[in-house]
């Protein structure tokens, strides 16, 4: 068999170390950003009370002007 081998793609010339590294650190920030924006959105949530119309069918439980 005489196709590329994954450990050549891996190696990626001796560069292996680098490259796999930023695609680790750029995955552990889109990670860490979406973690945040979910943090955020619940302790805004948590804030605001928002819920679900309470058991008033389909009004709210309180309007305020």
């Amino acid at each position: 068999m005489n196709g590329p081998h994954w450990q050549d793609f891996f190696a990626m010339g001796g560069h292996g170390l680098y490259v796999w590294g930023s695609v680790g650190v750029v995955f552990a920030a889109l990670l860490a950003e979406w973690g945040a924006l979910v943090w955020q959105a619940w302790q805004w949530r948590r804030q605001f009370r928002l819920v679900p119309w309470q058991d008033a069918g389909d009004q709210p439980a309180e309007v305020r002007p």
